[in-house]
C-alpha cells in the first residue's frame, strides 16, 4: 500500500489537522504538534523533519493527529482533514505539475476533502510576535499560522508562549551545527528559490554583522532547470557561493544540466 494512502487509514478516522503548501510544512507542523503535546493534548504527529527535542519526527498519541500533508504527485488527497492549514502556494515540482495553474488546481481539490464543519487556517498580514528561538519573516508566519490553530483548539497564550521557550527547533531546517574556525556553521534543507531567500533573510537578521557564505546543492534536475534564473537571483545575497552540482535523487536520474555526468555520485 503507498505511503500516503496508508496514512490516511489511521488520519481519516481522526480529528486530522493537516498541514499543507509550498514552503513551511515542517516548522508549522511541528510547532503545532509540539504545542498541543505540551498543553497536554497528547497528539499523533508524523512531520518531515526531525524535532531536536523529540529526537524523532513522529509520535502517537489519543489527541488530534497533526500530520504534513505533502503535495507531491497529489499525495494529500488520500487525506480527509478536519483542519487545513494552508502556508501559502508557490509553484514548485514541475517534474509532476507541468505549470503553475496545475499546481493551485491540486490545493483546490485537497480543499475540497476538508470534513463538514471543518476549518481553515492562512496566513495573516501581521503574524504574532511571539518570542521563540526562529529567525526570519517566514518563520513568524510559521509560528502565527501555529498559534492561530492552538487558540482555535481552547490553548491559552501563557501555554503556547511556554511551549515556544521550549522549542529547540528541527534537523535542517536553519540547524545550527557547531563552529569552526570561526565560522558558524548552519544546515538548511532551502531547496528551491523562495525558500533561499527566505533562508539568506533569516540568517541577515540573525546575523546582521557576519558575512555568509554559502555551500549549495541543486536539488533535481527538472526544478533546477526550471528555476535556473531565479536560483541565480536570490543566491547573490551572499557574500559567497560555492554550487555543488545537481543531486537527482531517485525519483530523477538523468537531466539536462549539471556539471558531472549524470551516473556519477
Amino acid at each position: 500500500m503507498p505511503y500516503a494512502r496508508a496514512v490516511g487509514k489511521i488520519f481519516n478516522q481522526s480529528f486530522g489537522i493537516a498541514v499543507t503548501g509550498t514552503h513551511g510544512k515542517t516548522t508549522t507542523s511541528a510547532l503545532l504538534a509540539f504545542i498541543l503535546k505540551q498543553a497536554g493534548l497528547n497528539p499523533t504527529a508524523l512531520v518531515g523533519g526531525e524535532l531536536l527535542n523529540w529526537k524523532s519526527n513522529s509520535r502517537a498519541g489519543n489527541g488530534p493527529f497533526v500530520l504534513e500533508a505533502d503535495e507531491y504527485r497529489e499525495q494529500f488527497l488520500n487525506y480527509r482533514p478536519s483542519i487545513i492549514v494552508l502556508t501559502g502556494i508557490d509553484y514548485d515540482h514541475p517534474d509532476y505539475f507541468p505549470t503553475p495553474a496545475s499546481y493551485r488546481r491540486a490545493f483546490i481539490k485537497f480543499k475540497k476533502r476538508l470534513k463538514p464543519g471543518g476549518k481553515i487556517f492562512t496566513t495573516r498580514e501581521n503574524p504574532a510576535r511571539l518570542k521563540s528561538n526562529l529567525h526570519g519573516k517566514h518563520n513568524r508566519q510559521n509560528l502565527d499560522l501555529a498559534v492561530q490553530v492552538a487558540e482555535y483548539l481552547g490553548i491559552s497564550r501563557a501555554t503556547i508562549s511556554k511551549a515556544l521557550k521550549k522549542f529547540a527547533g528541527i534537523r535542517r531546517r536553519m540547524e545550527k551545527k557547531g563552529h569552526c574556525r570561526g565560522y558558524i556553521l548552519i544546515d538548511d534543507y532551502a531547496h528551491n528559490p523562495p525558500k533561499v531567500a527566505c533562508a539568506l533573510q533569516a540568517l541577515r537578521e540573525a546575523y546582521p554583522n557576519r558575512k555568509i557564505a554559502v555551500i549549495f546543492q541543486p536539488h533535481t534536475f527538472s526544478r533546477t532547470a526550471r528555476f535556473l534564473k531565479d536560483f541565480a537571483k536570490v543566491l547573490t545575497d551572499a557574500d559567497k557561493i560555492y554550487l555543488l552540482d545537481v543531486y537527482g535523487s531517485a525519483r530523477e536520474k538523468i537531466g539536462q544540466i549539471g556539471t558531472t555526468p549524470c551516473n556519477q555520485p
